[in-house]
Formats: C-alpha cells, sequence, structure tokens
C-alpha cells in the first residue's frame, strides 16, 4: 500500500516553489490519527466558490456534520449517508449541492469519459468501479475529509451503486486513476492542492484535462517507481498504462448563439479519447441523440404497428361480417331445403293417396 507524505504543519501557499517544498520535503510517516487532521488541513484551505446558482462549490461540503443534518430535518428529508460506529455521519453525494459541473463543456466531457469507461470495462465491471463526481472518503472517522473527483476508476472492486465511495469499507483501494476537468471557476493554485493531494492520497495516473483553452490541453502525472508523480512530455498519442485510451487533438464545430440568439457555428480544435481498437469514444451528445434516434424509431415502429395492428383488426372483422353473411345464406339455404324436402313429402304423400285412390276404385267397378 502507498503511503502518502505526513507533515502536521503542512502549509500550502501560493508560491509554486514554497509549495513543492513543504510535500517534497514532508517526512515519510506510516498511516496515524494525524493523517485524517493533514488532509482536512489541506482540503479547508482550498478555496471557496460560487456556482450560478450562489451555492458553495468546492471540495467538501461547507457546512459541518450536524449543521448538514439540521438542514436535513428543515427539509423533512431523512439522512441518506453513512453513520459510523462512533456516530460521525458521512453525508451522500446526493446530499451535496456543490458537485455539480461548471460548464456545459465540462457535463459533456465528463459524461463522455465516464460512459465510455463504463463501456470499456463492462466485460470486467465484476472487478472495475467507474464513477463520476462521487464523493471519495479517504479516513476512517473524518467525515470532513472527503475528496469529488470528476471520474475516478478503481480496480479490485465490481461495479456497485452507491452515494459515495468509503475507502475504508473497500479494502482501503485507493482509486488508481483520477480525471479533473477544469472549469472556468478553477484557479492555478488550488488545481496545484488538487494534484498534489491526488499524489498525496496514492493516487497512480492523474488527468487534469483544459477543454475551455484557446488550445486545449492535458496535463498527465503518472506515479513512478520513486512514488512520486511524473509530468508526461506530451499528452498526444500518449496511452494510458492502466486504462490503454489514447488521447488526439482534433477539428470541430461548436454551437453557440450570438447577441442576436441566433446559432452560430465556431471552428474549434477538441480533445478525443480513443480506445485500444483506434476507435473513438462515443460523445454523450451522440450517445444522446442516437438515444433520442432509438426512441423515435422505436415510436414510429409502434404507431406502424398500431396501424397495421388496426387494418388486421378491421380485415379480421369484414372476413367475420362476411362469414356471417355466408352462415346467413347457408341457413336461408337450409330453411329453403328444408321446405323443398317438406314439399317434396306433401307431394309424395298425395302421389301414394292417389294412386291408392285409384287402385280402389279399379277394384270396385
Amino acid at each position: 500500500m502507498i503511503q502518502p507524505k505526513t507533515d502536521k504543519n503542512m502549509v500550502f501557499t501560493e508560491n509554486d516553489h514554497e509549495e513543492d517544498e513543504a510535500f517534497d520535503n514532508a517526512n515519510e510517516k506510516d498511516f496515524s490519527t494525524d493523517r485524517a487532521s493533514d488532509i482536512q488541513t489541506n482540503l479547508s484551505s482550498l478555496p471557496k466558490r460560487k456556482n450560478s446558482l450562489g451555492s458553495n462549490h468546492g471540495w467538501f461540503l461547507s457546512t459541518d456534520t450536524v449543521g448538514g443534518l439540521h438542514k436535513l430535518k428543515e427539509e423533512g428529508r431523512a439522512p441518506i449517508g453513512y453513520f459510523d460506529s462512533y456516530g460521525n455521519y458521512f453525508p451522500s453525494t446526493l446530499e451535496s449541492d456543490e458537485i455539480m459541473p461548471e460548464h456545459l463543456t465540462h457535463y459533456n466531457l465528463m459524461g463522455t469519459l465516464y460512459s465510455n469507461l463504463i463501456s470499456l470495462f463492462s466485460d470486467r465491471c465484476d472487478e472495475v468501479f467507474v464513477a463520476a463526481d462521487l464523493l471519495w472518503y479517504p479516513i476512517l472517522g473524518n467525515p470532513k475529509a472527503r475528496i469529488s473527483p470528476d471520474i475516478m476508476v478503481i480496480f479490485g472492486l465490481p461495479q456497485f451503486e452507491t452515494g459515495s465511495y468509503f475507502q475504508h469499507q473497500n479494502s482501503s483501494i485507493v482509486p488508481q486513476v483520477v480525471f479533473e476537468i477544469l472549469s472556468e471557476g478553477n484557479n492555478k493554485l488550488e488545481i496545484r492542492r488538487k494534484r498534489k493531494l491526488y499524489e498525496y492520497l496514492g493516487v497512480e495516473e492523474y488527468y487534469e484535462i483544459d477543454q475551455l483553452g484557446v488550445t486545449p490541453d492535458i496535463k498527465i502525472w503518472i506515479r513512478n517507481e520513486k512514488d512520486e508523480f511524473v509530468l508526461q512530455e506530451s499528452w498526444i498519442n500518449f496511452a494510458s498504462p492502466l486504462l490503454g485510451i489514447t488521447f488526439k487533438l482534433h477539428k470541430g464545430v461548436r454551437i453557440e448563439c450570438d447577441d442576436k440568439r441566433q446559432k452560430v457555428e465556431l471552428d474549434i480544435e477538441e480533445i478525443v479519447c480513443y480506445y485500444s481498437n483506434g476507435v473513438p469514444f462515443t460523445k454523450i451528445t451522440e450517445s444522446i441523440n442516437k438515444i433520442k434516434e432509438t426512441a423515435i424509431a422505436l415510436e414510429k415502429s409502434r404507431k406502424e404497428s398500431q396501424e397495421k395492428d388496426f387494418k388486421l383488426q378491421k380485415a379480421e372483422q369484414t372476413i367475420q361480417d362476411k362469414d356471417s353473411e355466408i352462415q346467413e345464406k347457408d341457413s336461408k339455404i337450409q330453411e329453403n331445403e328444408k321446405a323443398l324436402e317438406e314439399k317434396d313429402n306433401v307431394i309424395k304423400r298425395l302421389q301414394d293417396e292417389l294412386a291408392k285412390s285409384k287402385n280402389t276404385q279399379s277394384q270396385n267397378p
């Protein structure tokens, strides 16, 4: 198991050099009770930012455990998080109003990565766990020490439904791969702190994706034999050691609205991910369009089927009506035949009586 660096006096600074020194000069220690306070100190030092709704959007919930429970009680909702044996409450991801993409591009890319990674490991879902925007609790007994990577991949766990990832409940497995997609609200210091924290916790591959820049960029850090993150020289055509996926830069088109709310097509460069077999990831928007097309096709097929069923029912009704007419005609024919038979019987009887009468007269002249 990777042992994180700990230092009770570790303080993040805005100077990159001082920050690196703070991390690199920290002493190696085993896991201890100090680790929780170390991570909490580092997490709490991250700047808060506001999203468009005005709610806090940071790494961890701005309210404390008691405040969060009071809020749930006031709103008439039952807590859906987790209580440990010490009575600490760990809020679920669903109870956090901070975990949300800040930009549609952010959401689309995150959805694309998540859906395609799920597809990538569909035949290994019993041993690979993929999550998006899920609270990760790395410390036992400390509900405030929590992180929410945009995407994380965990080898050694099955895909399962959960509101949060509790590391101590899952053999203390650290997510091996983490993706962070930069948003307009991010700043340099915050991003460096996130990266350092992932390195500190033991993540093996860390991808920092900037899709909003003039030229999209990815910074990739891979853990080396010295247990340190190493920045890769280039991300284009880089193959992930654990995922096997690659990244390329393609020309694309983005549709936006101008001041007059008219649609405008903009030529852009965009990051495209590829499976190991060279097939590009299906964009979440394309998946949605395919779902819509499939739904439309199914609806069309359903209507056509209904029309065919209606025509078939109408034809069957026509056949039934004709059968009824034939049955009525058959019944009339049978009645006529019966009437003719009765007439024939009457005629035969009269003929017999007439013949009998003639015989009697011939015998008595």
